[in-house]
């Protein structure tokens, strides 16, 4: 039987949304060396790369809002009234994300008099019609009333993909019943009221019994006391609510659905405008991730003896910096790690790979005793990419680190915290020195094809190894002189280096402890827990999942009617603070204090 092809993947991007979440979601102190804020404009990039980093869809397109009216704002002046203006470093980056996306050779659209909701909602029911996979990037739920079959809405901040089941999970209707939803619970962020009395809970409780608004009013004489009063009261302004939370999917667009087919960007033009944002840990490199063989001029020594590799070591000039890359097994656990090879950098000469473990044509373990003078020699400076793992990874091996040390990851953190999140060395590479090296997956595989490093060929393990030294050697005294800049050099010497050898030696040693007392305490912390738990329970009327924040607020204020102390942007906050205020006023928030220290 032939196999149906695959539907065309259409993404449709709410991009105003994402500009703000980009906004909040990075400090506001990032910005280029001419002062361009860059934290909105940043946390685009990284989240559209991120997004469209895998399976590249067939069509798409960005869509923004506009400052003009629209027909909800004509009726409804109130609409949204109550949200602040665009904080004027916001409003600066906007015209450089236009840009961004456009480079990114991404369709751009916006239309006066429609919401970047309408639009959306129009071109996905469009899309759907023409039998396309339609992927809806938002977190509103606004755009969750379009899922449905072949709609879907991915929240790229928490990572989650709705269905119309994971719709009705989180906000306890179907698609279609969010705007009814919204008519009766009211809206905080669209400034829509709702009717006084009816939260979330009350307004899906009353849609999930009579299908919709509709089938509420029809029923009325069944409710009782100030439910229907209210009902009754705001009969004709739950109508204007409605419609005001229901998205025009109908829009009068001109543009195309083939107008809206996506073709791949020139990565030249993409790293020409993250150089000049100064965003160079996003650098493509001028066409994809680097490899193991990107680097053909890079020369390796490898020594093939014990002898030779002696010689080459004593032939590094005296006093000269290096550069110390180390490989070892496990990948992923240094503190139980074995040295498989490190590679040493210097200027002037060919980087040297030393290789203790391989295939064939390794040294062997004896050949690590040879690294003794090189790091210990306290007239020879060093750079390191992660001071604390290859501390950790001498004293393994008996070894001892002394002399100058410049910790490249810390140096990155001290010069600019935010800039190069988490300081790995792909990352700070492509900042300072504007090169890329390879990926880990390359030299180890991945997947069914993983392999440990002592299992890849040592020609291949020296290449590998040896791009890192050199990149590490180019960044050593680029970040010196950094630090200086940023007045840290003084904290790096008193503060971060020592730390690092304080850390490794608490990591290596761990904590002691009698394992017989952990596990009693263990079950008594289980006993007093469940005790706990089962007041919470009797106090609440039934069982319900107390580490869930959903769960535990409707209990404590759409069920016992407890006073809401604060808001997220996710619903009630049920942190900490508010049990604590909640405390005085009722036992249940006393228990939950006492299970949350249990469960911690």
């Amino acid at each position: 039987m032939p196999r149906m092809a695959k539907a065309e993947r259409f993404v449709l991007v709410d991009g105003s949304w994402l500009i703000y979440r980009a906004f909040f979601a990075i400090p506001a102190n990032l910005q280029t060396k001419t002062g361009l804020p860059t934290n909105a404009i940043f946390g685009f990039a990284t989240m559209f790369r991120k997004l469209f980093s895998g399976r590249m869809p067939e069509r798409g397109a960005v869509v923004f809002d506009t400052s003009a009216p629209t027909h909800r704002e004509l009726k409804y002046p109130q609409y949204k009234a109550q949200r602040p203006s665009m904080p004027g470093e916001l409003a600066q980056q906007l015209p450089v994300i236009d840009r961004l996306v456009t480079t990114n050779r991404f369709p751009l659209l916006r239309q006066p008099g429609y919401e970047a909701d309408d639009i959306i909602a129009t071109l996905a029911r469009r899309g759907v019609e023409a039998g396309l996979e339609v992927v809806i990037v938002a977190g509103d739920k606004d755009l969750a009333q379009m899922v449905g079959d072949g709609i879907r809405m991915q929240d790229t901040m928490r990572d989650v993909t709705y269905d119309a089941e994971l719709v009705r999970k989180k906000w306890g209707v179907s698609p279609a019943q969010i705007p009814d939803l919204l008519a009766l619970m009211g809206d905080t962020v669209d400034n829509i009221p709702g009717v006084p009395g009816i939260g979330q809970k009350g307004a899906a409780g009353l849609l999930e019994k009579y299908g919709s608004l509709d089938g509420v009013y029809a029923h009325i004489e069944e409710l009782k006391g100030k439910q229907k009063a209210a009902l009754e009261e705001h009969r004709e302004a739950v109508k204007l609510w409605r419609h005001l939370a229901t998205v025009d999917d109908r829009a009068a667009l001109e543009v195309d659905l083939e107008a809206l087919r996506l073709v791949p960007p020139d990565p030249k033009e993409l790293d020409a405008l993250y150089r000049e944002l100064e965003f160079f840990s996003l650098l493509t490199g001028g066409g994809g991730d680097a490899k193991v063989g990107d680097a053909p001029d890079i020369e390796v020594e490898v020594p093939a003896t014990l002898e030779a590799a002696r010689a080459a070591i004593g032939g590094l000039p005296a006093g000269q910096a290096v550069a110390v890359v180390p490989l070892y097994e496990p990948p992923t656990r240094v503190h139980h790690a074995h040295l498989v090879g490190v590679a040493i950098a210097t200027a002037g000469k060919k980087p040297l790979y030393l290789a203790f473990r391989g295939p064939s044509g390794a040294l062997g373990d004896p050949a690590i005793e040879l690294l003794g003078g090189l790091l210990g020699d306290p007239g020879r400076p060093k750079y390191v990419h992660d001071l604390k793992q290859l501390t950790i990874l001498a004293w393994r091996h008996g070894l001892t680190l002394r002399g100058e040390l410049l910790d490249t990851m810390v140096a990155s953190f001290l010069v600019d915290p935010v800039k190069c999140i988490p300081h790995g060395l792909d990352q700070v590479a492509r900042e300072y020195v504007q090169r890329s090296i390879p990926a880990v997956t390359t030299l180890l595989k991945s997947g069914k094809s993983a392999r440990l490093p002592s299992a890849v060929e040592v020609a291949a393990a020296a290449t590998y190894a040896a791009q890192l030294a050199d990149v590490v050697l180019a960044l050593g005294p680029v970040l010196h002189e950094r630090l200086a800049e940023a007045g840290q050099t003084a904290h790096y010497e008193a503060v971060e280096r020592p730390l690092a050898y304080v850390l490794a030696r608490m990591e290596l040693a761990g904590i002691r402890v009698d394992r017989d007392d952990l596990t009693r305490m263990g079950e008594e912390f289980h006993e007093r827990k469940a005790e706990i738990e089962a007041r919470i329970y009797a106090l609440a009327g039934h069982e319900f999942n107390i580490g869930s924040t959903k769960q535990l607020a409707d209990v404590l204020f759409e069920e016992l009617k407890l006073p809401v102390i604060k808001k997220n942007k996710t619903g009630y906050s049920t942190d900490a603070e508010v049990l604590e205020r909640l405390a005085p006023k009722h036992e249940i928030a006393r228990e939950i204090l006492a299970q949350r220290e249990l469960a911690n």
